[in-house]
């Protein structure tokens, strides 16, 4: 965020939505579980399984304490729209509109 003209407010946010992110680790972390079983080196294997299971369970935990974050700290910090209204609260609006 260096070099952005975000504000303090907006920085705090951003630091916060950028909590739940296990599910790239989790994914590549398979890869050790396979290389492991490839080259058939059991205390590898032991080691893969054991890191899967913790990526899974931070998922598990930081995806919806993330969405809660978001959603408690995104109207308190993020600006508002020009007329005052979140902006996300407008294109909802316009969507209803259409239907």
């Amino acid at each position: 965020m260096i070099g952005t003209d975000l504000g303090n407010k907006e920085r705090l946010f951003l630091a916060g939505a950028w909590i739940p992110k296990a599910t790239v680790p989790a994914a590549l972390s398979s890869e050790i579980l396979e290389r492991a079983t490839a080259l058939n080196m059991p205390q590898e294997i032991i080691w893969g399984r054991e890191v899967i299971t913790i990526f899974i369970f931070m998922i598990l935990v930081t995806a919806p304490l993330g969405a809660i974050l978001i959603s408690v700290t995104g109207p308190l910090l993020l600006p508002k729209g020009e007329d005052g209204e979140d902006e996300f609260e407008d294109q909802n609006n316009i969507n209803i509109q259409q239907k």
